[in-house]
């Protein structure tokens, strides 16, 4: 039932698919999804979109299908099958040369066609598939693709028993880790490098490269990594005549082989294992991992290694004076031989279809391009049409508008114009008012001092003079003295006055001395208690700036004691190089910012207009039952 319920549901999904699918949808099918049909093995669909893939004429699809399905051969041990699917996957990707740019299965596909071509013993075919994905990988910058395709092209020499072609190729790879810091990569890198400089006697260079492997071991590995790493210490120590060291580092990498679950891992590591026990004169385990390695090469056909095996047992049992199984392994070694060259044979008769095959595929898709590039130079030049249709009447649009928005700004910088003369008028007027308003004060203050004071003063020094020589009685006394009183306090307010309408101490001593004066005289009152500071005020300002300053000061206490009610005001006055700011803070009620063209009452429109004339900034901040602070910024 549920194998059945699987292949309903692969059904239902290819029904569905062959119709919404398009070809240019059918390209764009994930690499990660590919992937994850080749880990599950399900070829049922990889056979079905591949069929799809040709009806579609989804090139890339197809050839993406094929590597996976070269895969799934290569893992079967089908090596034949995988080769003709490589061949025609990498046929399928080198037509378009941007997936060979943007891609890297290309490169990758070498490699396992590299690969395949070694395990049927064609070592020349293996080479140049080998040294194509090295050449492609680079081109594209994959560092670490390429460094892996050199491991693999090195097993070639390993088989071979090459070890100077070996340890070469592997010198070329090691000019790659600069790119490439991947450890697992690393790892397996040092550790052929210990295999080759071993066989070539090199010992110095094992043990270096063999630290290499320990110092990246000690960070940590994955199980293939740590396998390559046991595999090569084995071999290692088996040189230096260390078997029993040997022996526990191969059997550790025995068992991870065995974990991984990849045959030919685990027949090489069995291979070494029993070369390793043969050597200690355990001719039972030696046997038994060499017997098993055997096994393993000859269900997955790996040629190489059941060459390697066989020649070492026919070694063995000649040593033992075993003569009749020594020729039967050499006979068979000699059969192998011919189904090797047999194979070769089938493998060029097969590559000679796979060319037929996609060099028909490769004609149709350059007729198709050809009609395709006939086809969008057509819709090019219709495109070109509509272009400049489209351009012409945009053109026309841009002029209009832009007509439209000159004449728009023409209008606008004639408002500006007009508003600006307006407002140099109401500043000149302000100017006229503040000007003819200080200098009338100015005479109002001194003829109250100098003439209405002068007059009050002689009046209650001659009614003083009198009073020392009238004799009154007791009650016309007592009001004559309390008229004197009542003299002397208007003189005084008099003085008051004219000092309010034009302080003399502003006048002749400058800003700061005459707000120290009248913070005191207003403390006097206890009414509002006044602090004054002042930074930079060592030189005084211009005598037109010092008046609007203080009748700004004037203006704003009155609005703290009569509107804000407070208790409390802080004036400070601070001077640079370009600036005079003046900052007035109150702790009264407060009011709402917003509602500021409501208020009246508050006198605000008088201080902004005497900012304006200073050509200055003011900035109010005030919060409810928490105060007000005015900020005025006065240009030097």
């Amino acid at each position: 039932m549920n194998r059945l319920h699987k292949y309903v549901i692969t059904f239902l999904l290819l029904s569905s698919s062959i119709s919404l699918l398009s070809k240019s949808n059918l390209e764009i099918i994930s690499s990660d999804t590919l992937t994850k049909w080749y880990a599950e093995r399900n070829t049922n669909l990889l056979d079905s979109f591949y069929k799809i893939s040709i009806k579609k004429n989804a090139y890339i699809l197809q050839g993406n299908i094929l590597y996976y399905q070269g895969k799934i051969y290569y893992d079967k041990g089908d090596y034949l099958n995988a080769i003709v699917s490589l061949e025609k996957a990498i046929r399928l990707f080198t037509v378009n040369e941007k997936y060979l740019e943007d891609n890297n299965s290309a490169s990758l596909c070498y490699m396992w066609l590299g690969l395949s071509y070694s395990l049927i013993n064609d070592a020349g075919n293996a080479q140049h598939n080998f040294q194509s994905g090295i050449l492609l990988a680079e081109k594209n910058k994959k560092y670490c693709t390429s460094l892996i395709i050199y491991m693999n092209m090195s097993y070639i020499y390993y088989d071979a028993q090459n070890w100077n072609l070996m340890y070469r190729t592997l010198q070329s790879a090691l000019h790659k880790t600069n790119q490439c810091n991947n450890p697992e990569s690393l790892i397996m890198l040092y550790s052929s490098l210990v295999f080759a400089t071993t066989r070539l006697n090199k010992m110095n260079e094992s043990t270096f490269y063999l630290q290499k492997c320990d110092s990246i071991a000690k960070y940590g590995l994955q199980i293939g990594g740590n396998m390559f790493y046991l595999s090569a210490s084995g071999d290692y120590f088996e040189k230096i005549n260390q078997h029993e060291r040997s022996i526990d580092s191969v059997l550790k990498a025995y068992n991870l082989a065995c974990v991984i679950d990849d045959p030919y891992y685990i027949a090489s590591v069995a291979e070494q294992l029993g070369r390793v026990y043969l050597k200690t004169r355990d001719s039972k385990n030696g046997l038994k991992y060499l017997n098993l390695a055997l096994q393993l090469s000859k269900e997955y056909h790996f040629v190489a290694t059941q060459k390697s095996i066989l020649q070492k047992l026919e070694s063995y049992y000649r040593s033992v004076e075993d003569y009749k199984n020594a020729f039967l392994i050499s006979k068979y070694i000699s059969l192998l031989t011919d189904s090797i060259t047999e194979m070769q044979n089938q493998t060029q008769l097969l590559l000679l279809d796979v060319k037929f095959e996609t060099g028909n595929k490769i004609r149709k898709i350059t007729a198709l391009e050809a009609e395709n590039l006939y086809k969008q130079k057509l819709l090019r030049q219709q495109r070109i049409i509509y272009a400049v249709i489209i351009f012409l009447l945009l053109s026309l649009l841009l002029i209009a508008y832009l007509i439209a928005k000159n004449n728009k700004r023409k209008h606008k910088l004639t408002q500006q114009q007009l508003l600006h003369l307006q407002q140099e008028k109401e500043l000149e007027a302000t100017k006229t008012i503040l000007k003819v308003q200080e200098e009338e004060r100015g005479r109002v203050a001194k003829d109250l001092h100098d003439g209405l004071g002068g007059m009050l003063s002689g009046i209650k020094l001659n009614l003083s003079a009198m009073k020392g020589n009238v004799i009154l009685q007791q009650q016309d006394a007592g009001l004559f003295a309390k008229s004197i009183e009542q003299l002397d306090k208007a003189i005084s307010e008099m003085r008051r006055v004219a000092h309010n309408m034009m302080p003399e101490t502003l006048l002749k001593f400058g800003l700061t001395q005459a707000i120290q004066d009248y913070c005191e005289s207003i403390n006097e009152s206890k009414i509002i208690q006044l602090a004054y500071k002042d930074i930079g005020m060592n030189e005084r300002l211009d005598n037109s700036i010092e008046i609007v300053l203080y009748r700004i000061i004037q203006e704003l206490v009155n609005n703290a004691i009569k509107h804000a009610q407070a208790q409390n005001v802080i004036i400070q006055l601070v001077k640079n190089e370009k600036n005079v700011t003046l900052t007035v803070e109150d702790d009264g009620k407060g009011f709402d910012v917003k509602t500021i063209d409501k208020i009246n009452g508050f006198g605000l429109t008088n201080i902004q207009s005497r900012v304006d004339y200073l050509k200055g900034n003011l900035e109010i901040d005030s919060q409810n039952n928490i105060g007000t602070s005015f900020y005025i910024t006065i240009p030097v």
